[in-house]
């Protein structure tokens, strides 16, 4: 269900102040006749045909954000790498340097993580740190990830990337919640 506010009864938002990056694609609707009206979705009223009948969400999204964690192996080692985002799941490709000289580096690794897997994404941001966080719902799924505790990864971002992480968050959870109502349904 779609609640639409026709353009005629609104003054029409400045240029700078429409949403961005993936909450622009999930609220800015185009009606017939061309003229164009902001909607605000309700989740989780959409039926799935509705929802994946959506061209907006049928697109591919495909980001990366590169990210820093300082607590592997008891602080005497930081991973630094990239978090992609793909149609199911994500990858996390990084290398584990120590933390007391710099000199002694891993070579690359890769870690898949299926979106059935996750248990939730959150983006925490306060004053001065900015962090997103990974919890899953194995612990043998965080196995080969050194910095992991208790099912759980915590990211460094730098806060110049701030929406990126916002959208990469919002996409996933959608995701996460989309895997459990096809469990459900059958």
């Amino acid at each position: 269900m779609v609640f639409n506010i026709a353009p005629s009864s609104l003054v029409a938002p400045r240029p700078e102040l429409r949403p961005v990056g993936l909450r622009a694609d999930l609220t800015k609707r185009f009606t017939a006749g061309g003229n164009s009206c902001w909607s605000f979705p309700i989740f989780g009223i959409r039926s799935r045909d509705e929802y994946r009948a959506d061209p907006i969400m049928m697109q591919p999204f495909e980001k990366t954000l590169p990210f820093k964690t300082d607590g592997a192996y008891h602080g005497f080692a930081e991973v630094s790498g990239m978090l992609h985002i793909e149609r199911d799941h994500l990858e996390l490709e990084f290398e584990i340097k120590d933390s007391l000289f710099g000199a002694l580096k891993s070579g690359p690794k890769q870690l898949e993580i299926a979106y059935s897997d996750l248990s939730k994404l959150t983006y925490v941001r306060t004053l001065f740190k900015s962090r997103l966080e990974i919890k899953v719902k194995s612990l043998r799924v965080l196995s080969r990830f050194p910095a992991a505790q208790d099912g759980l990864i915590s990211l460094k971002i730098k806060r110049k990337l701030k929406e990126e992480t916002e959208d990469i968050t919002t996409y996933v959870n959608l995701r996460i919640a989309e895997i459990g109502l096809e469990k459900l349904e059958g």
